[in-house]
Parts: C-alpha cells; structure tokens; sequence
C-alpha cells in the first residue's frame, strides 16, 4: 500500500492540474481501509473474514459566471494489489471524472421534439447501475413480485446471475453476515425469473437457498454481491452503428426503482444519428417501464465492474452495453 503522503500528493497534483485548465473546486476522497469480520454461533461454528480495500470518490464542481455550476462525480472500490495499482486507478479514475465534466459543460438542453419513447443505448456505467435497480426487484422480500417466478419479464437473451466468488470484484465474499456459505445464483435465465436473493428467513418461505443477507446487527436483507449480465455477441460500436436513431447514455446520477419502472437521471449523452454519435446533451430523466425489459435487443460481448454502495454495504455489477427502448424528458 503507498504511503498517506504519496496518496496525498498525487491528489494535490491531479487537482492543481484539472485547477490550472478551468474554474474548478476539486474535493477527492481515499479511504484505505482493512475490515475484520468474524460470525460466531453458538455452537461454536464460526466465520472469518479480512479483507483490505481502497474507496475513491472525487467530486468535481466548475464555477460559472452565468449558467448554473456543472458537476461530475465517480465512486471506485478495488483491492490494493499494488501500489502502482492504486496509484494507477486514482489517476485513471479522477480523468475519467475530468472527461464527464468536459462532456457535460458542451451539452445543450433536449429539444421538446425530442421528448417521447426513444432507442437507447447504455454504456457500462449506466447499465451496470440499471441491473442494480433489477436487483431491487429480485430481493426475496421485495412486496410487487410475489408472482415473479416462471415469469418472462425480459428478452430472451437476457441472463442475469451474482456471483459472490468473482476474484476480479472487491465484493468477494465466501459467506454472507447470516453465516452461510456464498455460491453462485441464477437469478434470470433467458429471460424468466427463476430464483431471488434470499436470508435464511425468506428462504424458508420461498423453498429456495439462502446466502444472499446483508447485516450483522440489524434484521438481515437480500441483495447481490457481484450481480452479473451475461454477454452476448455484439461489439459496443456496432450497437450504436446499427441504431439509425436514438441516445446514448454513457453515465448516469442517479437510478431508482419505482412501482413499474426503472428511473435513471443520464450524467453525460449523446444523440445517436444515422448511427454515430453527434452532439452531447443534457437528458432529465429516462423512463424504462419494466415491460420495456423485454425490448432489450442488443447485448455487447464486454463486461466492465462497477461499485456502488448499497445502505452501508459495497455491492458491485458487471455489466455490457445494452439497448433498449425507453421515455427520455
């Protein structure tokens, strides 16, 4: 692990530097953190966790005289397998940040023409934050999908798993905070719901297999570790170069399940003509009635990580490019 005073000034370097081009206010966040969990039952079984991680948030806010200030964020978790590793990641991490900035301060507001139901493309970031709301509908004791299992509520082309032993993710984790061994759970395949995150508790009331509880000392609840989006077999520039029109969503602030649909607020997008992308612009929100899951048509062959806190918990997803059809205000 690198010393607090390297971290420190690689921060001061990187925020001097994005300082030096534009109006900016610069705030970084690194937390390097070793977490020791241990479960001990009363029958003297026990589980034992260490793991170290390192937490990255950088806010950038660019000042302006007449328009409303712009700001772009990014939030990274990763295992510190190195010190150039880390290093590496803060610098890579705080320039991705810089480029949504930059995006962002060229977009122009949508056009009203442009309001109504739209192709749309989702790059990592969004579609990763997108199965995450999917998640939400899969925990066991989520009060709308009682009726869920058997159910086709997506393409058939859409597979969706967690998978708690993926060593690439800082999520891993061999046992969940009930004690319970950890495996990999087939949430949907080809499209049909066939099984939820489960507690003990909802478990036994499902009949299905527990392993999927977060919280030590509180009423434990389901939800992923590592939620995966099968790939499937198109590259990502072909997507967009077969969508004759549409929008392309590269990141996003904020996702939310509501009842029936998915809500998104894009953070930096582009109209899609004639299949390339044109010019950036600022969306308000995406609608994505659950019903429009099964107008996924298009899933790209790459899968990229993202990390997201869920309550106080790190939870990640591995998702591809993905298109669709959804509402865009």
């Amino acid at each position: 692990m690198p010393q607090e005073d390297e971290i420190i000034g690689l921060i001061k370097d990187l925020c001097d530097e994005a300082k030096a081009l534009r109006n900016i206010k610069c705030e970084v966040i690194v937390d390097m953190k070793t977490i020791n969990k241990k479960i001990i039952r009363e029958n003297e079984e026990f589980a034992e966790e260490v793991r170290r991680l390192i937490e990255i948030e950088i806010g950038l806010l660019e000042l302006r005289d007449i328009s409303t200030n712009i700001i772009a964020t990014n939030y990274r978790v990763v295992i510190p397998w190195s010190k150039d590793y880390i290093t590496k990641v803060i610098d890579t991490t705080f320039r991705e940040t810089m480029n949504k900035l930059n995006i962002y301060s060229k977009a122009r507001p949508l056009k009203p023409y442009q309001y109504g139901k739209a192709n749309i493309v989702f790059g990592f970031e969004t579609s990763a934050a997108f199965i995450h709301e999917i998640s939400h509908l899969l925990e066991a004791d989520y009060q709308y999908n009682s009726r869920f299992i058997g159910s086709v509520i997506a393409s058939k082309d859409f597979n969706l798993y967690d998978n708690p032993h993926d060593y690439d993710s800082p999520t891993i984790r061999f046992f969940d905070d009930e004690g319970v061994s950890t495996k990999r759970r087939s949430l949907i395949e080809d499209g049909v719901v066939r099984d939820f995150h489960h507690t003990r508790n909802t478990a036994a009331i499902h009949g299905s297999e527990p392993g999927s509880a977060y919280g030590l000392f509180q009423r434990p609840i389901p939800f992923h570790t590592t939620l995966v989006l099968k790939p499937g077999d198109w590259k990502e520039m072909e997507i967009i170069s077969e969508t004759r029109n549409g929008f392309y969503i590269g990141g996003m602030a904020m996702a939310s399940l509501e009842k029936g649909y998915i809500r998104i607020i894009p953070e930096d997008s582009f109209i899609i003509e004639n299949g390339e992308l044109s010019e950036a612009i600022k969306i308000r929100e995406l609608k994505i009635p659950l019903t429009n899951l099964k107008t996924i048509n298009a899933i790209s062959k790459t899968l990229s990580i993202r990390t997201s806190r869920e309550k106080e918990w790190i939870v990640a997803e591995k998702a591809p490019y993905i298109r669709l059809e959804a509402f865009v205000t």
